[in-house]
């Protein structure tokens, strides 16, 4: 079994693969260096979470909340802005589509928003990153079994 939290990244890239981005690349992490001279790339990985008990009891539960970040990079010329608020798109009616995970989890929403447009050449490369929360629980023993 994986731990709840593989199994809500590997869901996060599954739902980013059927959003049909076009040329789009997903990756779990950055391992690289960054170029997406091919299409917009996305990295998905979860770099913070928090727990508490959240019943008492012989095994407790625990509740859980993740950090889920998705960097989106893009190369563009003048309507690079408009690509990055495309991938935002995107990635917002896929998840606001399904908050749960297919029954994973008990949430999942956006928490903030950033865009960095860099250069001023031809080619520009420009990011966004997305932060979303997600809640679920598991038995402080099963961190492999999400249980509602």
């Amino acid at each position: 079994m994986t731990h709840v939290r593989q199994q809500i990244r590997e869901a996060f890239i599954a739902k980013l693969i059927a959003a049909a981005m076009p040329g789009a690349e997903i990756m779990k992490a950055r391992t690289l260096k960054v170029d997406p001279v091919n299409g917009p790339i996305i990295l998905v990985f979860a770099p913070t979470e928090t727990s508490d008990v959240s019943a008492m009891g012989k095994i407790p539960p625990l509740e859980r909340e993740v950090s889920i970040s998705l960097e989106g990079y893009v190369k563009g010329g003048v309507d690079i802005e408009d690509d990055l608020d495309d991938i935002a798109e995107a990635v917002e009616q896929a998840f606001g589509a399904d908050p749960k995970l297919g029954g994973l989890v008990k949430s999942t929403f956006l928490v903030s928003t950033n865009m960095d447009i860099g250069g001023g050449s031809e080619q520009r490369v420009a990011n966004i990153q997305m932060a979303y929360k997600v809640r679920y629980r598991t038995m402080s023993h099963e961190p492999s079994t999400s249980i509602q």
